[in-house]
């Protein structure tokens, strides 16, 4: 079979696709044999229609692997494949995806409107008049830019637009083409706290009317966990694990990805020969001793720091040996620097990992 049939076989614009990346390998330098490993990823499907959110740490390969979906970088090794099909060797342009990038890129001499509508009159310029007409067109740029708030703009310049503004152009020009797969790299880094919440409500509604799959790039793992359908976690160019949200939250696959996922973090010390981690929420101060208890973890300490965090309170303690580890209570409950605590954590809520590894014990 040609890439060209292959290619006529993906998927119509508008519905959702899979993604599969299959032995990927991604090396930076000037010979690809020698060259520093960025991206070392042998098994990974993005699930068809999901919102997959890749969350890690600076430099671990999130943006790297966005741009060979894209077609923008090509795998030293491996395939990649949409909707089934293998897309490796096709262009950017043929893959059925459009992508939002973390610079906009948008045109600065364009208007809002003919920013938003330039990718659909490109398309009906080089298809022979198989592709959206003028009015189709103004159309479903006049409906995007409803939807994300930006009707009253459509005749200005990108520089006459706030960073906020600007980024939801490039998601509008992204949205627009009703591809089957949305690419976002880093979309709502620009925007402030307050504007940052609503477009994470507003990107998980337009997922859910849009029915595509969409894939987003983010350092934030609280913005992951908010809006993701699927959770990759990646570490040192590898994914570390892929899950349902909730699933990477109450059962991680190694200390890493505990101590990364969840605000605020989840303790992890070394206690009677074993690695135990615990969230913050689930130590229950009670009177003195120390030690397990009731089939728990019990810990003495001293606070160190108290945290206002509006609605709850996050105590920072100092105990034995230089350990240090956190809690929550409520904000009402009297708690000052110097006191002496012991908490207890329930056997049900801790998770064990190995001592050499790292990894999640479940015995």
């Amino acid at each position: 079979m040609t890439l060209e049939k292959e290619l006529t076989d993906l998927p119509a614009a508008g519905g959702a696709a899979g993604i599969e990346l299959r032995g990927i390998r991604h090396r930076y330098g000037t010979t690809p044999s020698t060259g520093a490993l960025a991206l070392d990823v042998e098994h990974l499907p993005v699930p068809d229609g999901s919102l997959s959110v890749i969350v890690g740490p600076s430099g671990c390969g999130k943006s790297t692997m966005l741009a060979i979906v894209a077609g923008l970088l090509t795998p030293t090794e491996g395939r990649v494949h949409v909707g089934g099909v293998d897309v490796t060797d096709a262009a950017p342009g043929a893959r059925g995806l459009s992508m939002v990038f973390q610079d906009y890129a948008l045109y600065p001499h364009l208007t809002v409107a003919a920013n938003i509508g330039f990718g659909m009159r490109l398309e009906a310029r080089h298809s022979r008049g198989a592709g959206p007409g003028r009015a189709e067109i103004d159309r479903r740029v006049g409906e995007v830019a409803g939807q994300l708030g930006l009707s009253e703009f459509l005749g200005r310049k990108p520089a006459q637009l706030s960073g906020g503004q600007r980024q939801r152009v490039a998601l509008a020009r992204a949205i627009v083409r009703r591809r089957q797969v949305l690419l976002l790299d880093e979309p709502l880094s620009s925007l402030d706290a307050q504007l940052r919440a609503q477009a994470r409500a507003e990107l998980a509604r337009l997922h859910r009317e849009l029915g595509a799959t969409v894939v987003m790039v983010t350092h934030d793992q609280s913005e992951a966990l908010s809006i993701a359908t699927h959770l990759i976690v990646m570490r040192g160019g590898r994914v570390v694990q892929a899950a349902a949200p909730d699933e990477v939250y109450r059962r991680p696959a190694d200390e890493f990805v505990a101590t990364f996922v969840g605000s605020p973090a989840m303790n992890v010390l070394e206690h009677e020969g074993a690695r135990w981690g615990w969230r913050p929420a689930d130590g229950v101060v009670l009177g003195s001793g120390s030690g397990t208890s009731s089939g728990g973890l019990g810990l003495d300490g001293t606070v160190d720091i108290v945290e206002f965090a509006g609605h709850e309170r996050l105590v920072h303690c100092r105990g034995p040996r230089g350990a240090r580890w956190s809690f929550t209570e409520p904000i009402a409950t009297p708690r000052g620097v110097g006191d002496h605590v012991h908490v207890l954590v329930q056997a049900r809520d801790l998770h064990r990992f190995d001592l050499e590894t790292g990894l999640r014990v479940d015995a």
